[in-house]
Protein backbone atom coordinates (compact mmCIF):
# COMPACT_ATOMS: atom_id res chain seq x y z
CA UNK A 1 0.00 0.00 0.00
CA UNK A 2 1.47 3.37 -0.57
CA UNK A 3 -0.29 6.82 -0.48
CA UNK A 4 0.81 10.22 -1.71
CA UNK A 5 -0.61 13.29 0.58
CA UNK A 6 -0.19 17.04 -0.17
CA UNK A 7 0.93 18.68 3.14
CA UNK A 8 0.42 22.20 2.19
CA UNK A 9 1.50 24.23 -0.94
CA UNK A 10 1.82 27.93 -0.43
CA UNK A 11 2.37 29.93 -3.46
CA UNK A 12 5.18 28.28 -5.43
CA UNK A 13 6.46 26.15 -2.25
CA UNK A 14 4.64 22.90 -1.10
CA UNK A 15 5.49 19.99 1.11
CA UNK A 16 4.58 16.33 0.39
CA UNK A 17 4.54 12.70 1.90
CA UNK A 18 4.89 9.54 -0.06
CA UNK A 19 4.34 6.76 2.15
CA UNK A 20 4.91 3.20 0.80
CA UNK A 21 5.32 -0.01 2.42
CA UNK A 22 9.01 -0.07 2.46
CA UNK A 23 9.86 3.78 3.90
CA UNK A 24 8.76 7.21 3.95
CA UNK A 25 9.98 10.15 2.02
CA UNK A 26 9.24 13.85 2.54
CA UNK A 27 9.52 16.20 -0.71
CA UNK A 28 9.54 20.11 -0.55
CA UNK A 29 9.24 22.25 -3.27
CA UNK A 30 10.50 25.76 -3.70
CA UNK A 31 10.27 27.12 -7.03
CA UNK A 32 10.66 30.90 -5.85
CA UNK A 33 14.81 30.02 -5.69
CA UNK A 34 16.90 31.41 -7.91
CA UNK A 35 16.74 28.29 -9.20
CA UNK A 36 13.95 25.76 -8.48
CA UNK A 37 15.07 23.39 -5.66
CA UNK A 38 13.72 20.12 -5.03
CA UNK A 39 14.40 18.58 -1.53
CA UNK A 40 13.60 15.02 -1.01
CA UNK A 41 14.39 12.97 2.44
CA UNK A 42 13.56 8.94 2.59
CA UNK A 43 13.51 7.58 5.75
CA UNK A 44 13.40 3.63 5.07
CA UNK A 45 11.15 1.68 7.54
CA UNK A 46 13.60 -1.38 8.06
CA UNK A 47 16.18 0.68 9.08
CA UNK A 48 16.08 1.48 12.84
CA UNK A 49 17.47 4.90 12.92
CA UNK A 50 15.18 5.72 10.13
CA UNK A 51 11.87 4.16 12.23
CA UNK A 52 13.24 5.70 15.63
CA UNK A 53 13.34 9.37 13.38
CA UNK A 54 9.91 8.94 12.48
CA UNK A 55 8.88 8.12 16.18
CA UNK A 56 10.06 11.09 17.52
CA UNK A 57 8.88 13.12 14.37
CA UNK A 58 5.35 11.74 15.33
CA UNK A 59 5.69 11.94 18.92
CA UNK A 60 6.88 15.61 18.87
CA UNK A 61 4.02 16.39 16.34
CA UNK A 62 1.28 14.98 18.30
CA UNK A 63 2.72 16.83 21.61
CA UNK A 64 2.22 20.11 19.53
CA UNK A 65 -1.31 19.38 18.76
CA UNK A 66 -2.52 18.63 22.07
CA UNK A 67 -0.93 21.76 23.91
CA UNK A 68 -2.61 23.50 21.15
CA UNK A 69 -6.09 21.91 21.86
CA UNK A 70 -5.87 22.16 25.56
CA UNK A 71 -5.34 26.23 24.80
CA UNK A 72 -8.58 25.93 22.78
Amino acid sequence: MSSSIEIKTDGCKSLYLDIKSTGVEFEAWNQDAAEAELITMWFDLRDREDKEAIQKLVSHLQHQLEIHEEEE
